[in-house]
């Protein structure tokens, strides 16, 4: 998939760390209670468009991904968040073509 999967990437509370699927329960049965789904993979995409948002590049996001080239990243994380396409308006709105 273009990442290296790690082992375990959080901690309980008290140091003890969890694997992806533990969490991935966790995570399901607390976004249930909420009443809407939240996923890994959706946190992931969540925190990518964030740091592409942010302004950090195609490489940077790459390496906080594990991706083993940003080529990956652009091909897979090519979302523009709401802000970023209201940015780019702005931008487009303030060209003077004429005096």
């Amino acid at each position: 998939m273009g990442y290296a999967p790690v082992p375990y990437f959080f901690a309980e509370p008290t140091g003890t760390m969890i694997d992806y699927d533990a969490f991935r329960v966790r995570l399901e049965r607390a976004s249930a209670a909420i009443g809407h789904r939240i996923t890994p993979h959706a946190l992931r995409h969540t925190c990518a468009s964030l740091l592409f948002e942010a302004g950090m590049s195609y490489d940077e996001v790459q390496l906080r991904l594990g991706h083993e080239n940003s080529a990956i990243t652009k091909q897979i994380y090519v979302h523009i968040t709401q802000r970023a396409k209201q940015k780019t308006e702005e931008k487009l709105s303030s060209i003077r073509l004429l005096g």
